[in-house]
């Protein structure tokens, strides 16, 4: 390989994010796009050859290009444009060896549109998808090309009226497409799960599942297709202390599978990507995929004021091997307390192999001993890593009964236990991401401060439609909560306990520096006073895109 200097390929009037994107086809053609002076411009370079001169797309006040291409060189791009009324998602075609054609509207006159994402496949189809917001309520949509033709018109892909962000798209080889997002209602305390939904090769799409659990919010991060027509998703989720990966694969024609945790627990783990291989020398490997993410090994947040220990980085990765190995878990169905249990597994080409007991207790190892301290069903779960760095599992599960009592001798009495005094419950202490908040050390009966953050979720739709951020903040007690954040603090006054909402408005720079990267991530310190009481203290992330 040769490095070669760096070419400019077009001008920029300002220090904003450019947000450049580029796409390549088979032949190593290449197409660049990105935003200057808020007008969409691109670039195309030949395999072999020189990036020509820059072009302009698209009219002012447009936003966030994307650029796909296919196998023969057809580029197409896609953006959001301010029309003076509403925000709408245009596109544009360059047949390969042409010139580009004029902007398309792509979504429905007179609504808003935004977040587009495109995909094309070899052949030259086209996919679209973006986050409509129609009269009747918010609504994820979507516009299909099939190649040589025309746009077939926008339609929708989900309910309306659920709140839509993160959205992703892929397409196959055979006009099936995939589009995924991150859907809430509008109720109060909801969380955004990941919803995806298929369009099949005849054109109708189906019902969309949902894949990632409730209780936390998880955000979609990239989607693919591999040319066997296997698909894989992967996204970053709180698990109430930490953002982790997880990830979930539909093999061609079936449903999807049971999502998996992939990144570590204790660590702080977001922006992964996702690849499948494409077709190989023989079936077995086709569907193999591979996850990377960057991963955060603790630390404070570096946007709280008092950090003092800044956390450190590191680019992490799994795999998944779409061929089961032979492997086998040998277990006794049934075992008693206090009684060693032993445990073995073969499999091949096993590589770091781990074998947890259901209870808590690991061990790195093929066979093991281990024992159990209470009665029970327990999941036992052995893992390994073969040679390529895939993972695989398997599982059985035993039933541990109580430990056999022996009787007294005949004539005796067994001696009672000598009597103590029962043993109070301990407090429950409320739990927020993951952390206790303590109980003021008091003298006196009063109970501690509570304090809770309730819903600090928040789609980016929402926020520039309000222009602030709202926490809602729930206290045990008539006091003041303040929420504080890099972007700027609120309060509000509870005159009795319960919940109230904390407001944050942003400045006209900090919304448009929000629209245009499309994303907001932000930690929070939410503080509260109440007389009487010490003060409470939750720190928390708020994530939107």
């Amino acid at each position: 390989l040769m490095q070669q200097a760096p070419v400019d390929l077009g001008e920029m009037h300002s220090a904003v994010d450019p947000e450049p994107w580029v796409a390549a086809d088979e032949a190593g053609d290449m197409t660049a796009v990105w935003k200057s002076d808020e007008v969409i411009e691109s670039s195309h370079r030949s395999a072999g050859g020189s990036w020509e001169p820059s072009v302009a797309l698209s009219a002012g006040d447009s936003y966030v290009p994307q650029a796909a291409m296919d196998a023969e060189g057809d580029a197409t791009v896609v953006w959001m444009h301010y029309d003076g009324t509403h925000y709408v998602v245009e596109g544009v075609y360059r047949p390969d060896g042409k010139g580009w054609g004029s902007p398309t509207l792509l979504s429905e006159a007179g609504e808003e549109a935004g977040d587009p994402q495109i995909a094309l496949d070899g052949g030259g189809d086209a996919i679209v998808g973006w986050d409509g917001d129609p009269p009747g309520g918010e609504v994820v949509r979507a516009n299909y090309r099939p190649a040589g033709g025309e746009w077939q018109g926008p339609v929708d892909v989900s309910e309306q009226g659920q709140q839509a962000q993160s959205l992703r798209v892929a397409l196959d080889g055979q006009g099936e497409a995939l589009l995924v997002w991150s859907g809430s209602t509008t109720e109060h305390g909801g969380y955004d799960r990941v919803e995806a939904a298929v369009r099949t090769t005849g054109g109708e799409w189906q019902e969309p599942s949902t894949l990632s659990e409730g209780g936390e919010n998880a955000f979609p991060e990239d989607v693919v297709f591999d040319r066997s027509d296997n698909a894989a998703i992967v996204w970053e989720r709180s698990n109430g202390s930490h953002d982790i990966v997880q990830a979930d694969y539909r093999p061609a024609g079936e449903g999807w599978q049971e999502p998996l945790s992939l990144s570590e627990e204790g660590k702080d783990s977001f922006d992964a990507v996702v690849v499948l291989d494409a077709a190989g020398d023989s079936n077995a490997a086709d569907g193999d995929a591979t996850a990377v993410w960057t991963s955060s090994d603790g630390g404070c947040i570096l946007e709280v004021s008092e950090c003092k220990d800044p956390p450190t980085y590191q680019i992490q990765a799994a795999g998944y091997d779409a061929i089961e190995p032979t492997e086998a878990l040998q277990a006794p169905a049934v075992g008693k307390v206090g009684a060693p249990v032993t445990f073995s597994a073969s499999s091949l080409d096993v590589f770091s192999p781990l074998l947890s007991f259901g209870d808590g207790a690991t061990a790195a190892a093929t066979e093991a001993t281990h024992t159990y301290d209470a009665p029970g069903e327990y999941t036992v779960n052995f893992a390994s890593t073969e040679i390529l760095g895939y993972r695989s599992s398997t599982q059985r599960k035993i039933l541990i009964e109580p430990a056999e009592t022996t009787s007294p001798p005949p004539g005796t009495t067994p001696s009672p236990p000598p009597s103590r005094e029962p043993t109070p419950p301990p407090a429950e202490l409320p739990l927020l991401h993951g952390e206790p908040i303590l109980p003021p050390r008091r003298s006196n009966l009063q109970p501690p401060l509570r304090l809770a953050i309730e819903d600090d979720r928040q789609t980016l739709h929402a926020i520039l439609n309000s222009r602030e951020l709202r926490f809602a903040c729930r206290l045990s007690a008539p006091g003041t909560c303040v929420v504080r954040t890099a972007l700027g603090s609120g309060r509000v006054t509870l005159r009795q306990a319960g919940l109230a909402t904390v407001t944050i408005r942003l400045r006209p720079a900090t919304l448009l520096a929000v629209r245009r990267l499309h994303r907001l991530r932000l930690a929070y310190v939410a503080t509260a006073t109440a007389s009487g009481y010490e003060a409470a203290k939750v720190v928390g992330k708020l994530l939107a895109g």
